[in-house]
């Protein structure tokens, strides 16, 4: 059976529907060129962009060619090489192979394309095919390998691929607005380790700068060669290292020492950087000048010093440049005979990943006198996002206008530190997105703005210290959000979350001195203004918490061992206070989840019902315990508690409306998100055959459901064989929760699907419904 008919659906760009139909194949495709998931998201993204208003019949190989061939656009230029004198293993000829080749291996080994189709991607002639690929042993399972490692499929592909989509074309439905929220909610805590800020000034204050330091503050700056900045055997520059892909390799010579160069802008809001390798005079003359160039950008000169070509002097750092552009290159200095020098532009990649943990350095230098130094062996409870991952106890100091926060790292990894509710450890990423978060509520229209170019710092990554290198030290500055004016003094909380490191590290707070903090049980309100029946769940207890970042027991909450869903609110005096990436932690039980904050209870409430709000249950016994995120000017956090109720036991009777539902007849809220858009189609009571009924879908595009219903009841919502995208953590299952006469709206899946889609809708005890099915894209 099929709903009664209502308006159509317009369809949207050709991009998602290429997607549904060719995703898969291309991202398995992507993933064996660049070897890295994040690369291969991009690659498909940016090929599906440039098909235009293809259809989603549109032949593959053309896609797979154009894709190939923005993967060799985009890989450095070097001299192509069929087989590497010292593979040893297919394994080892892998890492070693040129784009070129490896796109022609790829082709012809696993794609096994013919030899015109191949040359023809690759931009060679046909009879120079057969010299790109290595004939070795095993490098076509190899290649196969890196494919089942890093390609993604299914819901996976689709989220990260929609993502990627929407980044570059940006959203303007309020189908696409609340896509957005839900994104942030989901995705966020696992990729930012930034912090709570106060915006107090709006836009108005974008011109203040960053306080963060160049480089450590003690010896010489680190030699990142043993990070991967070296050139290699022929003389050219990595193609990927500490997080960064080469955009643009120039040759420089004392022939034509000034040249033109631009380089393409990286994604979303990351940064571009520069390094320069040049021929060294002999040291021992007096007489000859240290070469360096000059890059001259619109108004700006940025300076260019020179690492040694043999390694001497090496690389010790990026210099930053504007995020996509043109300019001029002069090179100065004197070269020997001969000699030249070889300038290359990276673009920061789309993954962060920490460091591998390299090193076991155990002699931290001794803190200067007046320091505050945490104690990297006592942590707290934090959610596992992975291997590695401790968070340092937060520790309460009064600290100065020249206070500052030194780190010194025994080990590779990453460090986040966070003062006060502000990020130390930023370069300028998290204060502009935290921005634009306080100017326009969310970027509705738009990406997050780009940070000022002049403060990027490549190991300073969304509010993380990327350390790459055992035994170097930083001192950050504290963030202007929380620094005191000269001559006075402040509190403020200072939270640190590391991976990799392990005990090896050391976190010093200078020119400080230690608060003692009231850190004993708090007390469950007696009378809480919370419902305590809502949305298929029970309040467990109710706690006032500082808005401080330390862990405190929470006591009086009733008896329950089994699931729990943690609800954070801020006080209604707060409206400035903007969270972007630190959150609290509830935790029981050697388990911990993050505690996000809501304007409002309402708000809050809302989450219980929604898929990201209910993916951090909480199991076992134990005691309770909580921190809410420091802030800067303090203040308290209401915590709610709640359970879930099965839906054979909870008394619809007595439950409140869940917030998001509104009387029927009623006006919507203003919160609703889809008021005004007409049904694909509707199905009542008359439309079902034994309990359930089906429809088909627009072929892409996001789908919601407005419900009405009255009376105890639920709904199990299935696209294809799947519980709905937004209801997977329900088994497909809504309900309304009450049973007084309402109207709900139930978000069901964000993902562009399948060429074909059906919706199953099964009912279960009501006896009066409505289903308008919607397609708000």
């Amino acid at each position: 059976m099929t709903g009664r008919s209502a308006t159509g659906h317009a369809s949207g760009d050709a991009a998602p529907a290429l997607a549904a139909t060719h995703g898969a194949h291309l991202h398995r495709l992507a993933a064996m060129l660049s070897g890295s998931t994040d690369a291969a998201t991009a690659l498909v993204a940016r090929t599906l962009l440039a098909a235009g208003d293809q259809a989603p019949a549109a032949q593959e190989p053309q896609l797979g060619v154009d894709l190939v061939r923005l993967y060799l656009r985009t890989a450095p230029r070097r001299r192509e090489r069929a087989e590497p004198s010292r593979a040893r293993d297919a394994g080892d000829l892998l890492r070693t192979l040129r784009p070129r080749a490896r796109a022609a291996s790829v082709l012809r080994l696993v794609e096994d394309w013919d030899t015109a189709s191949v040359a023809r991607a690759v931009g060679v002639r046909p009879h120079r095919v057969d010299a790109l690929v290595p004939a070795a042993p095993g490098l076509g399972t190899a290649l196969a390998a890196v494919a089942d490692q890093h390609a993604l499929t299914g819901a996976d592909l689709t989220r990260e691929l929609d993502d990627e989509l929407r980044v570059a074309t940006p959203p303007t439905s309020g189908g696409d607005r609340r896509r957005w929220r839900w994104l942030v909610a989901a995705a966020v805590p696992l990729a930012v380790l930034a912090g709570w800020a106060a915006v107090t000034g709006g836009p108005d204050e974008a011109e203040d700068r960053p306080s963060v330091t160049a480089g450590p503050d003690d010896g010489p700056r680190p030699d990142l060669t043993a990070a991967g900045w070296k050139l290699d055997e022929d003389g050219e520059p990595p193609r990927a290292a500490t997080g960064l892909a080469v955009a643009r390799v120039l040759a420089l010579g004392a022939r034509d020492p000034a040249q033109e160069v631009s380089w393409p802008a990286p994604m979303n809001a990351d940064a571009s950087f520069a390094v320069l390798w040049c021929d060294m005079p002999p040291a021992q003359d007096a007489h000859l000048t240290v070469p360096s160039a000059t890059l001259a950008v619109g108004a700006d000169e940025v300076p260019l010093p020179c690492a040694g070509r043999d390694g001497s002097p090496p690389v010790t750092g990026l210099v930053p440049l504007p995020p996509g552009g043109s300019g001029q290159v002069r090179l100065e200095g004197d070269l020997p005979p001969g000699g030249g020098a070889t300038l290359a532009i990276y673009n920061e990649a789309g993954s962060a990943d920490a460091p591998l943990p390299r090193g076991s350095l155990g002699d931290a230098p001794e803190a200067p006198e007046g320091s505050v130094v945490l104690d990297p062996t006592d942590t707290v409870p934090t959610p596992d996002y992975g291997p590695g991952r401790r968070a340092l106890r937060p520790v309460s100091v009064e600290v100065g206008h020249d206070s500052a926060v030194r780190v010194w790292v025994g080990r590779s990894g990453a460090v986040a530190v966070d003062v006060g509710g502000a990020p130390a450890t930023d370069d300028g990423d998290v204060r502009a997105a935290r921005e634009r978060l306080a100017r326009d509520g969310g970027p509705e229209g738009s990406q997050p703005d780009r940070p000022d170019w002049r403060t990027q710092q490549a190991d300073l990554r969304w509010g993380r210290w990327l350390a790459w290198v055992p035994g170097e030290v930083r001192t950050f500055d504290l963030p202007d959000a929380v620094r005191p004016a000269p001559g006075e003094r402040a509190t403020v909380t200072v939270e640190v979350v590391v991976e990799n490191m392990e005990e090896h590290l050391q976190v010093a707070v200078l020119d400080a001195a230690r608060v003692r903090v009231d850190t004993g049980p708090v007390q469950a309100e007696q009378a809480p203004r919370a419902p305590a029946l809502v949305g298929g769940h029970r309040l467990v207890g109710a706690w006032r918490l500082p808005l401080d970042g330390h862990r405190r027991e929470l006591l009086g909450a009733s008896a329950t061992t089994g699931p729990l869903a943690a609800v954070g609110v801020l006080p209604a005096d707060r409206p400035g206070i903007v969270m972007w990436g630190w959150t609290g932690v509830v935790d029981r039980g050697g388990q911990a989840v993050e505690l996000w904050l809501a304007s409002d209870v309402a708000s809050g409430l809302q989450s219980l019902q929604q898929g990201w709000g209910q993916r951090l249950p909480l199991d076992g016994g134990g005691a309770l315990h909580a921190s809410a995120p420091a802030v800067p000017d303090g203040g308290e956090a209401l915590l709610l508690v709640y359970e879930p109720v099965p839906y054979e036991d909870f008394d619809f009777a007595t439950a409140s409306v869940p917030p998001g539902s509104w009387t029927v007849g009623a006006e919507p809220p203003p919160t609703a998100s889809y008021p005004g858009v007409q049904p694909l189609a509707v199905i009542g009571p008359e439309d079902l055959e034994d309990g359930s009924a089906s429809l088909d879908l627009p072929a892409h595009g996001p789908v919601a459901a407005r419900v009405t219903t009255e009376g105890r009841g639920r709904i199990r919502f299935l696209i294809g064989d799947h519980d709905a995208d937004n209801l997977w953590d329900s088994g497909g299952w809504w309900s309304s929760w009450t049973d007084e006469p309402v109207v709900s709206e139930v978000d069901l899946t964000f993902s562009e699907g399948e060429a074909e889609r059906e919706l199953t809708v099964v009912v279960e005890d009501y006896e009066e419904f409505t289903v308008e099915v919607l397609a708000p894209g």
